[in-house]
C-alpha cells in the first residue's frame, strides 16, 4: 500500500467508525466527520501543537525542536514539525507510525516528512495546526433563501472551527451544486471556538446587515436543494460536507437553515432533523432571522 493510500484509508476508517448522520429524510451525505483516532500515546504542546488524548504512554512537546515522554527517551524533533528521520521508540507514537510507514524512521533514505505528521495526528490522536482532519470545521448556519433582500445579494453560510488552534481557509475548496467549485483567495481565518461567514455580497447596506469575512460571489445557494463541502488544499480530504432538500420538510424563507448548538458536529449536521429555522432577527438588518458569526439559536 502506497503512502498516501495508508493515509486515505486511515481517514476513511475513522469516518466510518464514527458516521453517525443518516443524511435526514432529504438527502445523505458522505462527510467524513471526526479527528479523534485510536492512540497509544498522549501529547501535550507549549509551542505550536496543541493537547492530543490518547491511551497508555504520554509525550510532552515542548515545540522546540525536542520531544520527550515516558514510554521512549528524546526524539529530535517536535511530531509536528517536519524534519530528518525520527528514531523508532523515541515516542510510543513514532513507535506506532513507523510500523505503518518505515520512511519516517528511515535515517538512511527516508524523512519525517508532511505524510508521517498526519499518520501520527490520525494514529495518535495528537493535533498539530499543519494538519486539518475532517470534522474540523463544521457548517452551522445557511442562509439560502433570504426574504428580505435579493438571493444573490444576501446568500451566506457560516463555518464553526472546532479545534484548539486558529485555521486559515486560504487555497480550501467550496464545493456547491454539486459541481460547481470555488478557490477561497486571500486568508481568511477561522478563530479557534469561533465561526466565519462566507457570502455573496459584504456591504451590509444591501445583505441584510450580515458582517461577511469572506465573499464568494459565485456561490449561488439552492433554495429547494442543494450542497455546501468543504475540501482542505493539497491532501483534498473533505472537512464537511451538508446537503439539504425542501423535501426534508425544513424550507425556510427569510431564515436561516440553523444547526441546533448542542449537535456542532460534522457528522450530527449530516441529519436535517439537526437544523431549524432561526429564530432571532439578524442585528441591523432588515428583517431576515439568523445569526451570522454568532452562537446559533436552540432548536424546538
Amino acid at each position: 500500500m502506497s503512502r498516501t493510500s495508508f493515509v486515505s484509508l486511515a481517514l476513511l476508517l475513522l469516518a466510518c467508525s464514527d458516521d453517525g448522520g443518516d443524511g435526514g429524510s432529504g438527502g445523505a451525505s458522505t462527510t467524513s466527520s471526526t479527528t479523534s483516532a485510536s492512540s497509544s500515546s498522549a501529547s501535550t504542546t507549549t509551542g505550536s501543537t496543541t493537547t492530543g488524548v490518547g491511551g497508555a504512554g504520554s509525550s510532552t512537546s515542548t515545540g522546540t525542536g525536542t520531544s520527550t515522554g515516558t514510554g521512549g527517551g528524546t526524539c529530535s524533533h517536535d511530531l509536528c514539525e517536519v524534519g530528518e528521520a525520527l528514531v523508532d521508540g523515541c515516542l510510543p507514537c513514532v513507535s506506532q507510525v513507523c510500523a505503518a510507514d518505515a520512511v519516517c524512521c528511515d535515517a538512511a533514505e527516508g524523512s519525517w516528512d508532511q505524510i508521517c505528521v498526519e499518520e501520527a495526528v490520525m494514529l495518535c490522536g495528537i493535533a498539530c495546526e499543519s494538519v486539518v482532519l475532517p470534522g474540523a470545521l463544521v457548517v452551522t448556519e445557511i442562509m439560502n433563501n433570504p426574504e428580505e433582500v435579493a438571493d444573490t445579494l444576501g446568500e451566506w453560510f457560516e463555518v464553526y472551527n472546532t479545534t484548539m488552534f486558529d485555521i486559515d481557509l486560504a487555497g480550501y475548496l467550496i464545493h456547491h451544486d454539486l459541481g460547481s467549485i470555488h478557490v477561497v483567495s486571500g486568508s481568511v481565518i477561522v478563530p479557534s471556538g469561533g465561526y466565519a461567514v462566507i457570502g455573496n455580497n459584504a456591504d451590509t447596506a444591501t445583505n441584510g446587515g450580515v458582517s461577511v469575512d469572506y465573499v464568494a460571489s459565485d456561490v449561488v445557494l439552492g433554495d429547494a436543494a442543494d450542497l455546501l463541502r468543504l475540501e482542505s488544499p493539497g491532501n483534498g480530504y473533505i472537512i464537511d460536507e451538508v446537503e439539504w432538500d425542501e423535501a426534508s420538510g425544513l424550507d425556510p424563507s427569510g431564515a436561516s437553515r440553523s444547526l441546533d448548538p448542542t449537535t456542532i458536529d460534522a457528522t450530527l449536521n449530516d441529519d436535517d432533523t439537526n437544523f431549524c429555522e432561526a429564530t432571532s432577527f439578524i442585528s441591523g438588518g432588515a428583517g431576515d432571522r439568523g445569526t451570522p458569526g454568532a452562537a446559533n439559536d436552540a432548536c424546538p
